[in-house]
This record gives C-alpha cells, structure tokens and sequence, in this order.
C-alpha cells in the first residue's frame, strides 16, 4: 500500500492499532455498509473490504490524499466510493443513508464533538450502528447526548473510543471484547 510522503499531513492508523481494531469488531464488519470520514491513505476502507465489508464510503478533503486512496484501492482491486469535501458537506451530501460503522480518525488536534453532532442529526449512523474514534488519548473525549461510550482501548498514545446512539443497542458483545 502506498504511503504518504508527509506523515504531518497524513497521519495512517500504524498496521498494530489497525489490527487491533478489526480483531475488536471481528465479525461485525462482514456485510457492514462503512463510513471513513477522514480517510488518509484509506487503510481502514481497504481493510474493511478485505474483511468482507458490503460497501464502504470513504472521505477526506484534501485532494492529495484522495488521489492516494484511489491508488491504494486500484492496486488492490477494492472497489469504493470516494468523496472530497469538509466533514460538513459531505455529511450532508450523505443524508439520508445509514451506516453500521463509522471510523472518524481527523487530526488529533482536531474538535470532535461538531462532527458526531452532524452525524447524529443527519442520522447517518444505523440503530445499531458503531462509531469508531481514533485519537490521543491525552485528547480524552467524554460523550454527550446522544452518544454512549461503549468501550475505549488504549495502544500507547493512540485510544480508540467506541460510541453507539444512547437509544441504540450496542453489538451483543461489544463489552467482552
């Protein structure tokens, strides 16, 4: 897989934390319809089809990194649908669908909270949908309505938060994972 020649602009999920992940939501991604909204290289999208993702959307608004996604994605044979803009737009421009897992992996600089209020207010994330927050773990992020916090594992400095819709049910076995 290619990778970027700045790691400042493009920070990619290292191959331990990503394998961690997917081993986390093991069968939950087969037949799962995808949303990587800061998509980078697009690792976590290409990893969700090999893992038998049924479609993934993959995001980003930097131009150079989508032109690196396409790339990856063609070398490998992986089919996605590819979407350029600010977070804002293209939520917007995805109203109206729903998908059962979410990776949000922005700059760790970056406010997340305007970002899971768009996602819960377009409704973008199924009933029983998972949210997947890749960040610092020194950036500690506490939920508020309606997300819930479902789980939260850390690999260094890296913590991936899990979040579901208070009023849905988290996958079945979420918590023994």
């Amino acid at each position: 897989m290619l990778t970027p020649k700045d790691d400042a602009v493009i920070r990619p999920t290292t191959d331990f934390i990503r394998e961690a992940l997917f081993n986390i939501l093991s069968t939950d991604i087969v037949g799962a319809i995808v949303l990587d909204l800061f998509g980078g290289t697009g690792a976590l999208s290409l990893e969700s089809m090999s893992r038998g993702a049924k479609s993934v959307t993959v995001c980003d608004k930097a131009k150079e990194s989508l032109d690196l996604i396409r790339k990856n994605a063609q070398a490998l044979g992986e089919t996605l649908e590819i979407c350029q803009g600010d977070y804002d737009l293209v939520l917007k421009r995805l109203a109206g669908r729903q998908y059962d897992i979410v990776f949000l992996d922005p700059p760790y600089k970056m406010e997340i909270a305007p970002v899971l209020a768009c996602l819960a207010q377009r409704g973008l994330v199924a009933p029983t949908g998972l949210v997947v927050y890749e960040h610092d773990k020194s950036n500690e992020y506490t939920p508020s309505d309606p997300w819930d916090r479902v789980d939260e594992r850390h690999y260094g400095r890296v913590a991936l938060t899990f979040l579901t819709i208070k009023t849905a049910s988290p996958s079945d076995d979420m918590q023994e994972r």
